[in-house]
């Protein structure tokens, strides 16, 4: 009996600890991505001959 609440004082912690990172999380890298992308090719549009 004591190792059955053990195990699920376990399982327990393991799902209180366990972190995914949401989805959002990764989207946003790549939209910051492009966003910077977006910048850098307006600045050599503006500046064509710093390119």
């Amino acid at each position: 009996m004591s190792a059955n609440w053990i195990s699920k004082l376990g399982r327990g912690l393991s799902r209180t600890f366990h972190w995914d990172a949401p989805a959002g999380c990764v989207d946003y890298f790549d939209r910051d991505a492009e966003r910077m992308a977006r910048e850098v090719e307006l600045i050599k549009m503006r500046f064509p001959h710093h390119s």
